[in-house]
């Protein structure tokens, strides 16, 4: 019996999914997809608010959202090169 009890372990180890492993990547996308849409958001709110509050619409927008985009973008580059260090 402890012979059978082994190779049913040892096929179940097999093909058991590696949860962590792709738990970590998911949770590394998400970071990153949100890390760019937060700058982005935050650069377009931040815009259309300065364009109400000084009347000229649609500049801060347009300035806004592109560094907005930066930030975004300089966050991935980071996040990157952080996740980069770990491996």
């Amino acid at each position: 019996m402890s012979e059978l009890d082994a190779r049913i372990k040892k096929v179940r180890a097999e093909n058991e999914p590696k949860s962590e492993q792709s738990l970590s990547s998911a949770g590394v996308a998400f970071r990153i997809g949100i890390d760019l849409i937060s700058g982005v958001a935050f650069g377009v709110i931040g815009g259309l608010l300065l364009d109400r509050w000084l009347g000229t619409t649609p500049w801060m927008l347009i300035v806004m959202m592109v560094l907005g985009t930066a930030a975004g973008i300089r966050n991935v580059i980071r996040t990157a090169a952080t996740l980069n260090e770990e491996d």
